[in-house]
């Protein structure tokens, strides 16, 4: 692989901990509302928002149409799975999806080697990016709080160019607006499909954040896997 001239981070769980491990989340957060489930066991109530969410996200009209207002999103998908459920509480879903999403926001984390990295592949003489889905309000709010912004030269979130990740027309504005040519940048991110695959489609090299170790769907061949973010200081520095 020739080496890079840009490297473009991926931010929701590959620099920041942020959307992972959604059931388990909500089996852990539905318990403080045992007494108002009209006796039916959390475990099951989280088991059925989770398998909501699963369904709700996996219809593209709602990926698009609702992912710059996560809360909003929550606030369908407790509903729809309290229907399932055939509880008649109206106000309850809302009040848990906004107090849920509250929570996810606090938990939000910085993984310990991101800034570090960055800050030495920058001093090493690499162009560096943040390419982001999601909503302006939401995704620099996270910028911010981590302190990420200062440590790129670009940064690019989807509502505010109007195309997000995996279209290829999100990783062209991309380069354009760094001045690199596909050939000579590299995508780090951690989703196989928007990530990886939607960069090789541009032309780019895809790297896999996977810190987990977990095998890659059949179809997808990342370019280089890496199971830290300080890995690439390895490879490149």
């Amino acid at each position: 692989m020739p080496r890079p001239q840009l490297i473009v981070f991926d931010l929701d769980d590959t620099l920041i901990a942020a959307y992972g491990a959604r059931a388990q989340a909500w089996a852990s957060f539905i318990p403080r509302y045992a007494d108002r489930l009209g006796g039916r066991r959390p475990a099951d109530v989280a088991a059925a928002i989770d398998d909501a969410a699963g369904k709700f996200w996996a219809d593209h009209g709602n990926l698009h149409r609702h992912r710059f207002d996560m809360t909003a999103a929550r606030r369908s998908i407790v509903g729809a799975a309290f229907a399932t459920l055939r509880f008649d509480d109206h106000d309850l879903p809302e009040e848990i999806a906004e107090a849920f999403s509250r929570d996810r926001e606090a938990a939000y984390r910085l993984h310990e080697d991101a800034q570090p990295t960055l800050d030495r592949l920058r001093s090493a003489g690499f162009r560096l990016a943040i390419l982001t889905n999601g909503g302006t309000r939401s995704q620099r709010a996270k910028l911010e709080r981590f302190d990420l912004a200062r440590r790129v030269d670009h940064i690019q979130i989807e509502e505010e160019v109007g195309v997000g990740k995996p279209d290829r027309q999100a990783f062209d504005k991309m380069l354009r607006a760094s001045g690199c040519q596909a050939a000579g940048a590299w995508m780090v991110g951690d989703r196989l499909d928007w990530d990886v695959r939607g960069s090789q489609s541009a032309g780019m090299v895809g790297v896999w954040y996977n810190p987990a170790n977990e095998p890659a769907a059949a179809g997808f061949r990342p370019d280089l896997v890496i199971g830290r973010l300080a890995h690439l200081i390895d490879r490149l520095v």
